[in-house]
């Protein structure tokens, strides 16, 4: 009489994601575009079956057209990037094109980290999970766009007659404009009387 054992061999492998953005932007405005690029390379001997990459987008950062094989999650800016299978010492990239909206945080540090789903590789050992996960870091700046337009009451007046100057202030966006100076500055015949909605005289009676 013989026995015999059957042992499930599980290969060893080591996968690792790079994420980078296309043309090295470190500095973005509300409402411009980026584009991130998901580098997935497999340093080992066997080919890796059934990799999924999730890419979680910052608040603000809407995705555009996604690129084949790369889905929504659970939320919009939850992205799942799934490859079916990676051939050993190979690497696969795809650019995920995002815009930045005004609802995005305007500050330095807006981290977007993209990380393998190694709980989910099923029938493979990755050995060095150091490398499973990348991040890249964008400054937010506001993006506003200021018009400043000036009208008089009258083209000519005479001594002692007051004329009244309307400035008025566009912003077409897409950011909020804050702290916003508008200095006028008048001509020697003139002097400064009142001014509404929050102008002041800043220099003499003559000045602006």
């Amino acid at each position: 009489m013989t026995s015999q054992a059957s042992t499930t061999v599980t290969p060893n492998v080591d996968l690792e994601l790079l994420k980078t953005i296309v043309g090295g932007a470190t500095v973005i405005g509300v409402g411009e575009n980026l584009t991130y690029r998901l580098s997935l390379t497999n340093d080992s001997t066997v080919a890796v079956t059934n990799v999924q990459v999730f890419d979680d987008l910052p608040t603000g950062f809407n995705p555009g057209t996604l690129p084949t094989g790369v889905a929504t999650g659970t939320a919009p800016n939850d992205l799942v990037w799934t490859i079916a299978s990676i051939a050993a010492g190979a690497t696969l990239t795809v650019d995920i094109p995002v815009t930045v909206t005004t609802t995005a945080t305007v500050a330095a540090g807006q981290r977007n980290t993209a990380t393998i789903n190694i709980a989910g590789l099923t029938g493979f050992n990755d050995t060095d999970t150091s490398n499973n996960s990348s991040f890249v870091d964008v400054t937010v700046q506001p993006r506003y766009n200021l018009l400043v337009t000036k009208d008089n009451s009258a083209t000519s007046v005479t001594t002692g007659q007051n004329v009244t100057y309307t400035i008025t202030v566009n912003n077409s966006g897409p950011s909020t404009a804050t702290n916003v100076q508008i200095t006028d500055t008048l001509p020697n015949q003139l002097q400064f009387v009142s001014a509404t909605s929050g102008g002041t005289a800043i220099g003499s009676a003559t000045g602006q």
